[in-house]
């Protein structure tokens, strides 16, 4: 077997080295956490949770991954409507928004990026995995077609897939391909997850176990993935041989961005 070059092989170390780094470092600003079960589950996984009352940049500052979970089925959070800018300039800079939301129906309007998305709300107990998606595999163990099924509600809608931006990575669908429950996109520095789960239920110790214990931990992951990625070095000063360092940084993130397409 050919051996890694030397430099290439001290690169990707340092690659790997900044992320890890980074990981450990994560904090995640978590609303609408009623009973702490996302932020018991985020500290179990080495990263720090941060309850947030409120949406307003000071609450923003010094967070990595914003999470919200939507409780309501009749509409979006006025916190999340009214500071809409505030969360906009987050993941613009390089934040992880991420919004369980329970409501669907225009959801477009409180998504950063969101303009164009076509949402519909419809409940389904399915929830069907899309190949190469990197939510499918992590901490909780392997989410397969039937890993999420037989839930009170899989999900509350879903986005068309027609309608989703170019590069969006799906993750989990409805029955119809076409649905798509689970997906994210970049935005500015930043990435956008959306997701119909009504995930406060399940964290809330009600309905199927697979949700809170594989499929919230699978998916808290792959956000502080997004976020380590996000806060990789983009530029390297010369001389050459930090131009190949910058080459290793590239490769590993390349190797780790998700896969899947629309």
């Amino acid at each position: 077997m050919t051996q890694m070059p030397r430099f290439l092989a001290l690169a990707v170390g340092a690659a790997l080295s900044v992320a890890a780094t980074s990981a450990s470092a994560l904090t995640f600003g978590i609303f609408g956490d009623s009973k702490n079960q996302a932020a018991t589950m985020v500290v179990s996984q080495g990263y720090t949770a941060s309850l947030l009352n409120n949406l307003g940049a000071s609450s923003l500052a010094g967070i990595d991954v914003l999470w919200v979970l939507n409780g309501s089925n009749g509409g979006h959070s006025a916190q999340l409507s009214g500071n809409a800018a505030a969360v906009n300039a987050f993941v613009s800079s390089g934040g992880v928004f991420v919004y369980h939301d329970r409501t669907v129906t225009n959801a477009a309007s409180v998504l950063p990026g969101g303009a164009g998305i076509g949402f519909v709300r419809s409940t389904s107990s399915e929830a069907n995995t899309v190949a190469g998606s990197e939510l499918l595999s992590g901490p909780g163990g392997v989410i397969t077609n039937t890993t999420l099924d037989g839930g009170s509600s899989s999900s509350h809608g879903y986005a068309l897939a027609n309608t989703l931006k170019a590069g969006t990575h799906q993750h989990l669908t409805q029955a119809n391909g076409s649905f798509v429950t689970d997906f994210d996109f970049q935005w500015g520095l930043g990435d956008v997850y959306y997701s119909s789960i009504p995930l406060d239920y399940y964290l809330g110790g009600s309905g199927l176990a697979t949700f809170r214990t594989v499929y919230a931990p699978n998916m808290a992951s792959y956000a502080a993935e997004l976020s380590v990625e996000n806060r990789l070095p983009k530029t390297v000063p010369e001389p050459a041989s930090m131009a190949l360092v910058s080459l290793g940084l590239a490769g590993v993130a390349l190797a780790r961005r998700r896969m899947s397409v629309v």
